[in-house]
């Protein structure tokens, strides 16, 4: 309750506990009773009387960042071959080898989710860098840093608002290649070898968007790494 303070609003209340399955690597399905707090108006009776109070979290889930149910090594893993392979229904084959048999809306949906949770992690640093209060992590002080830069060509899609497909009933798209600005950070030994261990991790990131953006971005993680 102590470490979840920070998400609380003023209307915030204990409410009991639930039941909540959390799914592990190898398909397992934990099943925990936690204690449970919503968010509701007690002023306004018509929010009293209805699902309202249905609405809220389990500030243990909350605080090891499960809210999902389900632990952030198979989050990660979900997330990694949603991105990588060649469409959701691949991704979900190469899952179940992994032990995790989701479905593929969901894989769709945890796939989304994880890379907004690391958008938004990026525009809360990048704020930071605006206001001069970024925090270093001093992870390269004293060693040898490599800043790579690199570019390329991607397609995308974007949905078309007012061309629905009568038989399938579908909005179309239009398929444009844009270039990527990809940027990587890592150290490297006395030998000019790449240094791969949990101390010192490597820095991956990139944008779609021109190369202000892209500068910001390199600012912003170069100066959080060092002193």
């Amino acid at each position: 309750m102590t470490q979840t303070q920070g998400y609380w609003e003023l209307e915030t209340r204990k409410h009991g506990s639930r039941r909540r399955q959390i799914l592990t690597v190898g398909n397992v399905l934990i099943t925990l009773l936690l204690p449970y707090v919503t968010i509701r108006n007690e002023n306004n009776e018509k929010e009293k009387n209805n699902k309202y109070e249905h609405q809220g979290f389990c500030p243990f889930l909350k605080w090891l960042g499960m809210e999902e149910g389900i632990t952030p090594l198979a989050w990660s893993t979900i997330a990694k071959y949603g991105a990588i392979a060649s469409s959701f229904e691949a991704a979900c084959t190469t899952l179940i080898d992994w032990g995790i048999n989701i479905s593929l809306k969901r894989i769709e949906r945890l796939t989304y989710r994880f890379g907004q949770i690391g958008i938004n992690l990026r525009k809360s640093k990048l704020e930071s860098l605006k206001n001069n209060n970024l925090m270093p992590e001093n992870t390269l002080q004293g060693q040898r840093v490599v800043i790579a830069v690199d570019g390329g060509r991607s397609k995308i899609r974007i949905n078309k608002s007012d061309d629905k497909n009568e038989k399938t009933n579908r909005y179309g798209f239009d398929g444009i290649w844009v270039e990527p600005k990809l940027l990587t950070i890592y150290v490297v030994d006395e030998q000019g070898k790449k240094i791969k261990n949990n101390e010192i991790p490597i820095t991956n990131d990139g944008t779609y968007h021109g190369h202000k953006p892209f500068l910001e971005i390199l600012e912003m993680s170069e100066r959080k790494s060092r002193n």
